[in-house]
């Protein structure tokens, strides 16, 4: 089986947003990371914008995409939707903190954007489950995939604090996310 080189960009950059913008919602529903906020959401949806052009790259054909978007049961379907619910969520949210909402609605926000990024991250492993290849044929894989999301976003976090100068506190916090979803990922 060759290399879909554009499949592995499209799942690299799914587990980088939805790593990115889970980690900053956990740390909005604490209270904490508001200076990272705006920066964070940018970088989530350029990544997520990087992710489903690969993706649109993989199909190739416009008739195969609106093929895809015709079948509600596919797995490629269910990644679809999620990719617009989270474009959705990322916009939304970043108007909310661009506009300086109530603490309240960026709350929704951030308990909705990380649903939305675990279940993202989550049905791109599944839709790789398959029996013809029986080692991926576990749940492992996509629980495989929700520890990439949380390393790769952690590790990007890491790069948002250092290139913005934030607090130490938060630099030790989001390196022991990125060691446990690494851990995690190498483990299963």
């Amino acid at each position: 089986m060759e290399t879909q080189w554009p499949l592995v960009i499209f799942t690299l950059f799914v587990c980088l947003t939805c790593g990115t913008l889970g980690g900053m919602s956990i740390l909005a529903l604490k209270g904490q990371g508001r200076n990272l906020q705006m920066t964070a959401l940018i970088t989530s949806a350029v990544s997520l914008v990087v992710g489903g052009i690969a993706s649109a790259t993989h199909l190739s054909h416009v008739d195969r995409m609106m093929a895809v978007l015709a079948h509600p049961t596919a797995g490629i379907f269910l990644e679809a939707l999620l990719l617009g619910l989270l474009a959705v969520c990322i916009a939304v949210y970043a108007l909310l903190v661009k506009r300086e909402a109530s603490s309240g609605a960026r709350k929704a926000l951030a308990a909705t954007g990380i649903v939305l990024a675990v279940a993202f991250a989550f049905a791109c492993g599944v839709s790789y489950m398959m029996t013809s290849r029986p080692v991926w044929n576990t749940v492992a894989l996509p629980l495989a995939y929700l520890g990439t999301a949380l390393a790769t976003g952690a590790a990007l976090y890491l790069v948002l604090c250092a290139a913005l100068k934030v607090d130490e506190g938060d630099v030790k916090k989001a390196g022991v996310y990125a060691a446990a979803g690494g851990a995690l990922s190498l483990g299963l």
